[in-house]
Formats: C-alpha cells, structure tokens, sequence
C-alpha cells in the first residue's frame, strides 16, 4: 500500500521524500492520472493496482528521456507483467 500523492505542477527534480500533503503526509509517488483513478476507487471502496514505469528522471532532459524510453516501457510491462498472467 502506497501514499499516491498529485498536483497541478510538473514535477521538476525535488526528491518525492519532500513531498507532503495536508498534514505531512508523505507520498510514495506522484501522479496525476492514477491520482484521480486510486481515489475514485478509495471512495467505492474498490481494489485499485496501477503499474507506472518511470520513464524520464524529472529534470531539464524529461522530454527528451521521456521519447526515448516510452517504447521500453511497453516491451518491460509485456515481459514482467502480461507474461505472468
């Protein structure tokens, strides 16, 4: 069980251990998309698994990383998760 933390900022290097939310929560990790999925389900009451594969190191290179390394992501869930199933 992991701490899913948000915002309406582009995360540009801080480590994610200084990231704290309301009364110093601290998040595992930040997204906006599953954010908004993991707290609908919080709310129903329904089980929620996200994969997130990091593809870039939030820095002035993101976009860059971020190109390059999408294809692996999809060839990395296909071989650690799909095959498993």
């Amino acid at each position: 069980h992991y701490v899913c933390g948000t915002g309406d900022n582009f995360v540009d290097g801080v480590p994610l251990e200084s990231y704290t939310f309301g009364d110093n929560w601290m998040c595992d990790v930040v997204d906006m998309e599953a954010y908004a999925l993991a707290k609908v389900c919080y709310h129903y009451d329904i089980s929620f698994i996200s994969f997130k594969y990091i593809t870039d190191g939030a820095d002035e290179q993101s976009h860059e990383d971020w190109e390059k390394n999408l294809a692996d992501g999809i060839v990395e869930f296909k071989e650690q998760v799909l095959e498993e199933l």
